[in-house]
């Protein structure tokens, strides 16, 4: 089975090798229009490159 979190709060070359390390196989980030949940190109990186895959998550509010 596939093992994968969410996350709003931007993950960084650390937490992401972390998280692939205890066998997680994606993180769900999110995609929204500006603030501080949104992924960047940069943490998208660093993500991919911890060996994470990305599941997106567009929100516009947050209820």
């Amino acid at each position: 089975m596939t093992k994968g979190f969410d996350c709003a709060t931007p993950l960084t070359a650390k937490t992401g090798v972390a998280f692939a390390s205890d066998g997680f196989s994606f993180a769900a980030r999110y995609l929204v229009p500006s603030g501080w949940k949104a992924l960047t190109k940069a943490e998208a990186d660093l993500i991919n490159q911890a060996g994470l895959d990305i599941v997106s998550v567009f929100e516009t509010t947050a209820d």
